[in-house]
């Protein structure tokens, strides 16, 4: 006999909820996408990226709701993979065969995830915490392909000679801000590498970060280009096409937004590099690597990084 479905929704109360969140209101649908240890994932009709919800041990990022360990447990054992829902306001509403449930962000933490620190305002000092965390990145061994802007070995010669042949013109068109150049060079490595992230999609997101962290005219520039990135993530997977428009809007995960703020204070830490790298299987340092020779080149050219 089929189990019955609970008579009365299931409640949950959410330990953080993402701050950029507040930017979306009214009622939208989504559905579930994929379901792992720490996280469910969903696809939410009308925005341009995903949505998460994950237990504390996942790093937590843009656009997601925390729930405790054992919430999460209940949370997992309910959902099916024919999960659907909606979000509006404060609720997010998951129906499964199952059960109801309600995840109310109302009660929870409300993180910000946009870097909000200025970056230290004396070059040599910022320079040198760069340069730090730089030969911190450099590992004996390697295995993504973005490495080669590291002058490290490491992954597939195809994608190291993309990545050397195109992320520079992609850092130098955010700097002189250009649109149809950085689209360019933008698309030659949009979706380029393996898994759910793949390693040009990790890149462009890191540049794009670092990108709306030059004042003003950078935030501007970069909130332009929306309809622009819109079409060159159509290119890539769903999981690609979030980190490329978060990376836009200057949202980034958890142990990246840390890494900004430590730069900003001078602060060097072989922590930071190890809660960055552990993200994923090369995502974690392509995003540490992207940023970091994304940053150095800015403060070469000239360009004054702060909020």
């Amino acid at each position: 006999m089929d189990k019955e479905k609970p008579a009365s929704p299931i409640t949950l109360t959410a330990s953080w909820a993402a701050a950029d969140l507040k930017l979306y209101s009214g009622c939208y649908s989504l559905k579930l996408l994929s379901i792992h240890d720490h996280v469910a994932s969903f696809q939410v009709t009308g925005w341009p990226h995903l949505f998460f919800i994950g237990d504390l041990q996942l790093a937590r990022g843009p656009a997601s709701v925390g729930l405790t360990p054992g919430d999460f447990n209940l949370f997992k054992t309910l959902l099916k993979q024919n999960s659907t829902g909606k979000i509006e306001d404060s609720r997010v509403i998951i129906n499964s065969p199952e059960a109801t449930m309600i995840i109310d962000r109302r009660g929870g933490e409300e993180k910000s995830f946009t870097p909000v620190s200025c970056f230290n305002e004396n070059k040599r000092e910022l320079v040198n915490v760069l340069n730090y965390y730089e030969n911190s990145l450099k590992q004996p061994v390697l295995t993504t392909p973005s490495a080669v802007l590291l002058d490290r070995p490491g992954g597939e010669d195809f994608y190291r000679k993309a990545i050397a042949d195109n992320f520079p013109a992609i850092i130098k068109a955010l700097i002189n801000q250009n649109k149809q150049e950085l689209i360019k060079y933008c698309r030659n490595i949009c979706g380029m590498g393996h898994g759910l992230t793949p390693t040009g999609d990790d890149l462009i997101h890191a540049a794009f970060v670092v990108a709306n962290l030059s004042g003003r005219k950078g935030r501007e520039f970069m909130s332009s280009l929306r309809p622009e990135v819109e079409v060159l993530s159509a290119q890539t997977g769903l999981f690609g096409r979030h980190m490329i428009e978060i990376g836009r809007q200057g949202l980034t995960p958890e142990p990246f937004l840390k890494y900004l703020e430590a730069l900003s204070r001078g602060f060097k830490a072989s922590e930071i590099i190890n809660d960055m790298t552990s993200i994923g299987s090369t995502t974690g340092f392509d995003l540490a690597i992207g940023m970091t020779v994304t940053a150095k080149e800015c403060i070469s050219y000239g360009l004054k990084l702060d909020k």
